[in-house]
């Protein structure tokens, strides 16, 4: 199910919705925090039986009380025991420059007079950055920072291709939870490595599949002769792939 979205630029007065002891029915969802492409699965009880549930979701980054975006689904049915199950799609962070957004879903029993009842979790971007540290050479270290791998895996892996052909892979790290973020220093190249041009990709799979796995990746090129000039250590520039999850 997708969403019906508005966008609120600073609607402060609207607010988000807290939880209410009194309120009726109870809505958990089955992760703390997803990133785009993540399915989010709501599972309430307690409703009025038969009931049309409507939600509304508000997107804030605390400790601001701006609203940033409303979002609105249509109703759900209560079953006769008053429960209902339901998978939705994650939508966009209302300000693509935030990492972050708190999800703040209300829920109301149109048949009942209780005040809604409400559930938070974390909206999380995907990104990647990547930073060698100083001019590039087979002894060249670089700083990494990933964030939002919510779904596609544990830990993150190096993944180094030369001329196209895989030469080496690696564990990186442990991806924290409860979104998926890691920050680490490694090296650039593998042990041994040769002069030629590189793609250093990065992915939650031990070996890499470019064609279904989400990825991130750069290239970069590792001058033959060592009197040559060096290339700078500029950001590279990275390249991501969704994978056959639409991660991204």
């Amino acid at each position: 199910m997708k969403w019906i979205c508005t966008t609120l630029c600073g609607c402060a007065a609207l607010g988000a919705v807290s939880a209410d002891a009194s309120a009726a029915g109870t809505v958990t969802v089955d992760r703390p925090c997803y990133s785009k492409g993540d399915a989010i699965v709501e599972t309430g009880t307690g409703f009025t039986p038969g009931a049309p549930i409507t939600e509304s979701l508000t997107l804030t980054v605390p400790p601001a009380p701006d609203v940033l975006g409303q979002l609105f689904t249509l109703p759900v049915i209560a079953d006769a025991a008053g429960n209902f199950q339901r998978g939705l799609n994650t939508p966009d962070l209302a300000r693509p420059t935030d990492r972050r957004e708190v999800a703040t879903a209300a829920f109301t029993d149109t048949l009942s007079a209780e005040p809604p009842t409400a559930t938070q979790w974390t909206l999380s971007d995907w990104d990647f950055s990547a930073a060698p540290l100083g001019r590039i050479t087979a002894r060249t270290k670089f700083a990494l920072e990933t964030w939002g791998w919510t779904t596609a895996g544990e830990k993150l892996y190096i993944h180094h291709f030369r001329g196209g052909v895989r030469m080496a892979s690696a564990e990186v790290g442990a991806l924290a939870q409860p979104c998926g973020d890691l920050a680490a220093t490694l090296n650039l190249f593998p042990p041994r490595a040769r002069p030629g041009r590189w793609r250093i990709y990065f992915s939650a799979t031990p070996a890499l599949d470019r064609k279904n796995d989400a990825w991130f990746s750069f290239r970069v090129r590792l001058k033959k002769r060592r009197g040559a000039a060096r290339t700078s250590a500029a950001a590279p520039l990275i390249e991501r792939h969704a994978g056959a999850s639409g991660k991204r």
